[in-house]
Order: structure tokens, then C-alpha cells, then sequence
């Protein structure tokens, strides 16, 4: 029990160091979580403070249940304090992982996008990328650290898991940190399976947890040392980033001119693709000329 009270102390008292002479300093930590609807988000953020408060079990992250556990219930990006320094961030879980879900969420974990307001997927990403150029100045100096969370339940073929790679990419460019990958419902046969795939697609840091629950909340030594050990994993990711000595404006400058490249890209993309599903169409519904007959006299 020695070793599980020092993981959690090292979570509780951890403090950003000063920043050097001259340099703008990061002011807390946001652990973003993000992941398709459904896949235990708020279960996660309800299991960390558990640990770490060491009180009665409690659920102030709202989880889905019954029916709704497919379809999630965030809808907007909602911040929940774990220490001084360490907020955890509860973003809204994605569908159908189109462009649309996609772009809101590189813009989420950018953090160009404000917190604790709902999120809509429904606009242009051009639109995004510009309302991230008027409020760019608010968020610089937090520190975002990515947790991609992904239930064992679902399973992962290749096709899909190059898929999240890609997506997984694209998290590491708006945040500088490949995502810690949290896999949960772990009593599912099909963990290992999942477990192996993230391996296979470059994951340095994978977690296999089951979140506790208001039905099953019992403690066990394995889980706390679970979740304790992702908060620390994410500690030494910020300790080793903290040593690069980054300039915190700069790069976020240029997460905002990744941003509106992604979305001119895109754009052009989509046009593209318009053009094309209208010139099919079109053809489609092109009416064969008849063929005038003409008889030999």
C-alpha cells in the first residue's frame, strides 16, 4: 500500500516547474479525453477522483447507461478538477468519425475551442479555424495532454486501427503528445486483441482499466494502481516536455496555422468531391439519345 499512496501523493503535490527567465510558463494541465461516444470518457474522469479523494464513490461526470451508452451523453467540453494543477477535460464523444467529427476534435485538443460550452458538429471547419484565430490569445498556456479512450468491446481490425492512426497523428500535431491510449471494458475477450493492434500502429503508452462504476465501485488495489499509473504517465510526458523548453507561443501559433491548413486542405478536398458526385449523378441520370431508324428503299 506504500507504493499506492506515493503514486498518489506524487499526483496530488505535482507542480509545474517555473518557467525559465524570460519565457512564458504553462499555468495547469488539461488531460484531454476523446474517443468515439460510449466508450467510458466519464466513467475514466469518476474513477480518477475516486482514487485520488478517497472517498465515497460518486459520479460527477454524468455517464450513459442502458440505451444511451451507444450514443454517449457529452455534448460539450466540460473541465473537471483533479488537483491544482490537473484538470481533466471530458470532450464530446464522436459517431461517425467523419470530417466534420474529426476537425471539431483536432480543433478541441488544439484548445482553440472554449470550455464548458456545448459542441456542435455541424460547422465548416473554415468556420472553426477563423473563430480560432479571434480567441487564440485565451489558451496558450495550457498544457494539453491527449487520452485517447477505447473500449475492448468494440474490437479493431487493421483497417480500422490504420484508420485511428492517422486520427491519432493528427492529435499528436495539435498537442506535441502522441496520445496515451486508455483501453477499458477489460473482462471483454477481445482486450488482447486490441491491446495488440495499438501496439502495432506505434502507441508507446497503452492502459487496460475497468472503470469503476455506481454498480461496481468496490475498490481493489490492481484498479487504483491503474488509474494512478496513467495520471503519472501523463506527469512524465509533461516532465520530459518541460525540458524542451518550448516557446508556448510560437507553438501555438503554429497549431493555429496547422489548423487553417487542414481546413483550406479539406475544403479544397471536399470541393473536389462535390464536383465529382455531381458529374457522376449527372451522368447517371443522362438520358440515353435515341437512335433514329432509317429504312433501305
Amino acid at each position: 500500500m506504500e507504493d499506492l499512496e506515493a503514486l498518489r501523493q506524487k499526483v496530488l503535490k505535482y507542480q509545474l516547474r517555473k518557467a525559465e527567465k524570460g519565457a512564458e510558463g504553462y499555468t495547469r494541465i488539461l488531460l484531454q479525453l476523446f474517443g468515439s461516444a460510449g466508450h467510458g470518457k466519464s466513467s475514466l474522469i469518476n474513477s480518477c477522483k475516486y482514487v485520488l479523494e478517497g472517498t465515497k464513490f460518486e459520479t460527477p461526470a454524468q455517464v450513459a447507461s442502458g440505451h444511451q451508452s451507444q450514443g454517449g451523453l457529452t455534448t460539450c467540453r466540460t473541465t473537471y478538477v483533479l488537483t491544482d494543477t490537473i484538470t481533466m477535460v471530458d470532450n464530446r464523444g464522436f459517431g461517425k468519425m467523419d470530417s466534420y467529427e474529426t476537425e471539431e476534435i483536432y480543433a478541441q485538443l488544439a484548445n482553440i475551442l472554449p470550455l464548458d460550452e456545448t459542441v456542435s458538429w455541424n460547422k465548416p471547419f473554415a468556420d472553426i479555424a477563423k473563430s480560432c484565430l479571434m480567441n487564440s490569445e485565451m489558451t496558450y498556456t495550457d498544457l494539453v495532454v491527449p487520452l485517447y479512450v477505447y473500449s475492448a468491446e468494440e474490437g479493431l481490425d487493421k483497417s480500422r486501427a490504420e484508420e485511428i492512426k492517422t486520427f491519432l497523428t493528427n492529435a499528436q500535431r495539435m498537442t506535441g503528445f502522441l496520445p496515451i491510449v486508455v483501453i477499458t471494458k477489460t473482462s471483454c475477450e477481445k482486450v488482447q486483441q486490441v491491446h495488440q493492434q495499438f501496439q502495432n500502429i506505434g502507441i508507446e503508452s497503452i492502459f487496460k482499466v475497468e472503470n469503476y462504476t455506481p454498480n461496481n465501485n468496490s475498490k481493489t488495489l490492481g484498479k487504483d494502481k491503474q488509474f494512478l499509473l496513467i495520471l503519472t504517465e501523463v506527469l512524465s510526458l509533461v516532465d520530459f516536455r518541460m525540458e524542451q523548453h518550448i516557446d508556448l507561443k510560437v507553438e501555438h501559433n503554429k497549431r493555429l496555422q496547422d489548423l487553417v491548413i487542414m481546413a483550406n486542405d479539406r475544403e479544397v478536398k471536399k470541393a473536389i468531391e462535390d464536383t465529382i458526385r455531381k458529374m457522376e449523378k449527372e451522368q447517371q441520370n443522362k438520358k440515353p439519345e435515341k437512335k433514329a431508324w432509317c429504312t433501305l428503299s
